[in-house]
């Protein structure tokens, strides 16, 4: 009836009747709770943070491992690519062998072959020496 009627803390009272009859214990916030600082807040979510950048920086790492692997077997290919870029003397042409170029060069450092590259820049260099585009290019991204 006094629930029909409005009256206040009703509903207080009614939960409290029904744990009495089903003999349900009040809960008490306190209990079992582990209650944390904020300062162990905060350092649980910077070690969070941290195992996260760390999965993430191994997951390029192993991503940019399989690319350089499948680059390896085309490796012939990507250097003859390069040539007839480098043959039509355009300037959209010449980023393209140019980002090729930086492509082989990571192979070449994951491979331990970085020497041998430089000798063929270098070999790249005397051949194109009059093309000042493409000689531009190769410093501007530290081929040259």
């Amino acid at each position: 009836m006094k629930l029909a009627t409005g009256e206040i803390n009703v509903g207080i009272q009614l939960v409290n009747r029904l744990r009495e009859l089903f003999k349900i214990p009040k809960s008490d916030s306190n209990h079992d709770v582990h209650r944390r600082s904020f300062s162990q807040l905060l350092e649980n979510a910077n070690e969070q943070m941290q195992q996260r950048q760390q999965r993430e920086k191994l997951a390029a790492q192993q991503e940019k491992i399989r690319k350089l692997q499948v680059l390896a077997k085309n490796q012939d290919k990507v250097w003859s690519d390069i040539y007839k870029l480098l043959e039509f003397k355009q300037s959209k042409t010449y980023d393209q062998a140019v980002a090729h170029l930086v492509d082989l060069r990571e192979l070449a450092e994951y491979q331990g072959k970085l020497e041998e590259f430089k000798a063929s820049i270098k070999q790249m260099q005397k051949s194109y020496s009059t093309r000042t585009g493409l000689l531009s290019r190769l410093k501007k991204v530290g081929l040259l």
